[in-house]
């Protein structure tokens, strides 16, 4: 960690903390400084498996591949003896994709104001990317959903 702390300090202006989840976490300045850096712990991670970045906008964290949103959401529904065909997921952003899949919930949706990348995926599975911003977003696509159920 003090490796990664010297590099990004050296280059960046961003506050570097550890909490209870995560024994490296950061903040940064701005989210193009927080993609080069994503790029650069990315590029650690990959020497050190099951390590993975875990990022939302300008909030970065290092944890272990297997806890993410997605492996959340399906213990969630486990506990609930719930399938992904009962499973509505919407996100914005990077940390919510391994939530946003066909495997984890049956209706995924995301809001305009989504990142790129959550809008293409949740396309490519089938779901429904709303012309709204943030919860009217959300609150959108379960109309969506509640519609295209009551059609059947």
């Amino acid at each position: 960690m003090p490796r990664l702390a010297a590099w990004i300090n050296a280059r960046f202006k961003a506050t570097i903390y550890e909490d209870p989840y995560s024994p490296f976490c950061l903040l940064a300045d701005n989210n193009a400084d927080a993609g080069v850096i994503h790029e650069y712990l990315d590029g650690y991670c990959r020497g050190v498996p099951p390590l993975t970045v875990v990022r939302n906008d300008v909030y970065t964290r290092l944890a272990h591949a297997d806890y993410n949103k997605g492996s959340a959401l399906a213990e969630i529904a486990r506990r609930q003896g719930l399938g992904p065909e009962h499973i509505f997921a919407a996100g914005d952003h990077l940390n919510d994709l391994p939530m946003l899949l066909q495997s984890r919930a049956r209706w995924l949706a995301t809001n305009a104001n989504a990142i790129g990348p959550v809008k293409d995926s949740v396309r490519r599975a089938g779901g429904y990317v709303s012309r709204h911003r943030h919860g009217r977003g959300v609150a959108d696509a379960l109309g969506h959903f509640l519609e295209l159920a009551k059609g059947k």
